[in-house]
């Protein structure tokens, strides 16, 4: 499996690598930048530069480095960026030590991250994101140029580190995105174009040894779920919306599992079980294109946390798990008291089959 794994790598990289062919002068890789990013980095602005205009500047722009505004990054003033450090000049002046630059962020103390030497999965916030760098290439003819070229090293580099942490993700306590990639071509296939639709997070940081920093994410919810969660053993029935409660009985909104203490990892599609090992929920209890859009479970750090989140609104159920289960210990076991308090408070409210479920890991 580790063999086939890692062909996959090598395949995916290949595929990415291959978008280069497809970004032509302009600076710009399709699919993966906004159009705003792309109306920025694309040659027709004058003040960027290119192989067609490589004095990176004009008539209109005579600040961006022409014979009118040398000071702007010529030979008179190398230090105001030039084709071997694009970079330099006011404003830009940040360390190329990777702490002291921006990495993946967004995350908060209360979330749950997974992180890697390049990203992290956010599981509270749904998504997976990494950076990338890349360095200004030797063939560069000018500032502008040099800035682009490198800006497209550091997309690529990124998306080879978004697949890499795609591929660790458990899907089921038995079976990971790689694992499933290698079971199956057109998951493969599904995964690379999730991964080629990645979107830029920030502006790039323009470090000082004239290399630059970008980060991009992908949702783990949506476009990879839909590639990656088993087709069949969902729910056939569409979600419902909540009935009405009789007067004086208990509403609960949603369900609270409390797994701390016990080792538990996040996964895409986890299961709650009782001490017999029958689901009390998982994808029996809930439909396949409701998991796909709002995600089979969400993730917290703490009871407040997790009380505060919409996903289970304003009166959750709380059980508390006691045991970790599976190989990868993505599922968890409740007692047979709280099984039994799920099912009948599920019966009457449908929060699970809405996916209204939320488990407090460490």
């Amino acid at each position: 499996m580790k063999s086939s794994v890692s062909g996959i790598l090598k395949g995916s990289l290949i595929i990415l690598a291959g978008l280069t062919l497809a970004v032509g002068a302009s600076g710009w890789i399709p699919g993966l930048s906004t159009p705003a990013a792309r109306a920025q980095d694309a040659s027709p602005n004058p003040s960027a530069g290119s192989a067609t205009n490589p004095t990176a500047g004009s008539a209109t722009n005579p600040s961006a480095g022409s014979a009118t505004n040398p000071s702007a990054g010529t030979a008179a003033n190398p230090s105001a960026g030039t084709a071997a450090n694009p970079t330099a000049g006011p404003g830009t002046a940040l360390s190329a030590n990777p702490a002291n630059a921006s990495s993946p962020a967004g995350a908060s103390k209360a979330d749950v991250v997974q992180k890697g030497s390049n990203g992290q999965v956010d599981w509270s916030q749904g998504s997976i994101m990494a950076y990338g760098e890349g360095s200004v290439p030797a063939t560069a003819t000018n500032p502008g140029q040099a800035r682009l070229l490198a800006i497209r090293a550091a997309r690529l580099d990124a998306l080879r580190n978004i697949l890499e942490m795609t591929q660790a993700i458990h899907i089921t306590a038995t079976t990971t995105v790689a694992q499933a990639m290698v079971a199956s071509d057109e998951i493969k296939t599904q995964v690379e174009g999730v991964i080629q639709g990645a979107q830029q997070v920030g502006d790039p940081v323009y470090l000082s040894d004239a290399t630059v920093k970008v980060t991009m994410s992908v949702p783990v919810a949506q476009g990879l779920a839909a590639a990656v969660l088993p087709p069949t053993g969902f729910s056939a029935e569409a979600p419902r919306s909540f009935p009405p409660v009789p007067k004086g009985a208990t509403t609960y909104t949603g369900l609270i599992i409390d797994a701390r203490k016990l080792g538990v990892k996040p996964a895409m599609a986890p299961h709650v079980l009782d001490t017999a090992g029958n689901e009390v929920y998982g994808t029996s209890q809930v439909n396949r294109d409701y998991a796909v859009e709002q995600g089979m479970v969400g993730y917290a750090k703490t009871l407040e946390a997790a009380r505060a989140d919409s996903r289970v609104s304003d009166n959750p159920l709380v059980a508390r798990a006691t045991q970790a289960l599976g190989a990868a210990k993505t599922d968890v076991q409740v007692s047979d008291d709280d099984a039994k308090a799920i099912r009948d408070a599920a019966g009457k409210m449908s929060f699970l089959s809405q996916c209204r479920v939320i488990i407090v890991v460490d």
